[in-house]
């Protein structure tokens, strides 16, 4: 792959973003904020929210990617059908 197409498609997924606010907070302001709320909830158990929250970046790492028939992001394909 050249650095043109690189740059080239660099250049189209931020011109994208930057005229789509609400993918950037879903993205970017969403897991923070529900790992803020859930350090709360577990504030009075020491331990816990320091073992679950790396699980939990996990999670919502994959879950912020959204199946296309173009997309490489989740490996297993759409909802209700095998990758076989």
């Amino acid at each position: 792959m050249s650095a043109r197409v690189v740059l080239a498609t660099g250049a189209r997924v931020l011109a994208q973003l930057r005229r789509d606010p609400r993918t950037i907070a879903l993205v970017l302001v969403v897991p923070l904020v529900l790992l803020t709320l859930l350090k709360y909830v577990f504030q009075d158990e020491p331990g816990t929210f320091t073992r679950i929250a790396p699980p939990l970046l996990g999670l919502f790492r994959s879950s912020s990617c959204s199946w296309s028939p173009r997309s490489r992001c989740c490996a297993s394909g759409p909802p209700g059908r095998s990758s076989a």
